[in-house]
């Protein structure tokens, strides 16, 4: 049932990233002075904004610019500090150690801070929110794969590896990368999640996405001076897809450690 939901919910996140601007019933960027701060009704389901544009078409016109992100982010952090860490755990020894310090330490630092140090230094653009947020996420795939890969080096597939004439280098290709990839999964797709409200809170603060480009950290930022007086719907609905989008991959990547570990998934079922 929970796999089942979590498919169903990423799902339809996908569809509203890959599709949404096709279902949008007005232009996201069209403002009409007249309709300015209307409340949600059959001709604006999700309300106007303060210029008089079309909440729900803003919203889904922001899908596929706020996914995107966070995919580009998460996939540039798995893609470095995967390999990088299972290279540091496979050597082992003090180069092991040190980068495990260095490493912890830069995790000591507080990570938002320095997304917006990253972002502050390489000018605010969609292309430096999804470093940025790659950078901070860097340490912990580092971590992880090191960790792993410490293990895996005295396994008695790498053994036999060496035996039959394999290199270290190939080894850490052809055996060790792949073998880390069941670990990696799950925790891609819970961080996908954080990635969208790292971005999002960049864009709220100004250090991302600028108006009038739809965003959902931009259209949030934009709502909030509105709510103390009623006009909720314009922050409400898309902090709400904000919400959404972090629990759906958050249930997607429990489900998917429980499909790859079995551990995991025994304890479900209990």
């Amino acid at each position: 049932m929970r796999e089942r939901g979590a498919k169903l919910a990423v799902g339809c996140l996908l569809v509203a990233a890959l599709a949404g601007p096709l279902l949008a019933p007005y232009d996201p960027l069209a403002s009409e002075a007249a309709a300015r701060l209307a409340a949600p009704s059959l001709a604006h389901p999700f309300g106007t904004d303060q210029l008089g544009r079309d909440v729900l078409s803003r919203l889904l016109a922001a899908a596929p610019l706020d996914l995107g992100m966070a995919l580009a982010a998460v996939g540039l952090s798995v893609v470095v500090g995967a390999p990088l860490g299972a290279a540091i755990g496979f050597v082992g020894g003090r180069l092991e150690r040190y980068v495990a310090r260095l490493v912890d330490a830069l995790a000591a630092f507080p990570l938002f801070v320095l997304a917006m140090g990253i972002v502050a230094a390489l000018g605010a653009s969609v292309a430096s929110v999804a470093l940025a947020t790659a950078a901070v996420n860097l340490p912990f795939y580092i971590r992880l794969a090191r960790a792993e890969a410490s293990v895996l080096r005295q396994a008695g597939f790498v053994e036999a590896a060496r035996v039959g004439g394999s290199g270290e280098a190939r080894i850490l290709r052809r055996f060790i990368l792949p073998a880390l990839a069941p670990t990696l999964v799950a925790p891609a797709a819970v961080n996908c999640g954080w990635a969208m409200l790292n971005a999002a809170a960049l864009s709220f603060l100004g250090l991302g996405v600028k108006p009038p480009t739809p965003e959902w950290g931009v259209m949030v930022a934009e709502g909030a001076q509105y709510v103390l007086s009623g006009r909720w719907w314009i922050a409400l609905f898309p902090g709400l897809a904000l919400t959404l989008a972090t629990l759906a991959f958050g249930v997607a990547g429990e489900a998917l450690g429980a499909r790859l570990d079995p551990r995991i998934g025994a304890r479900g079922a209990a």
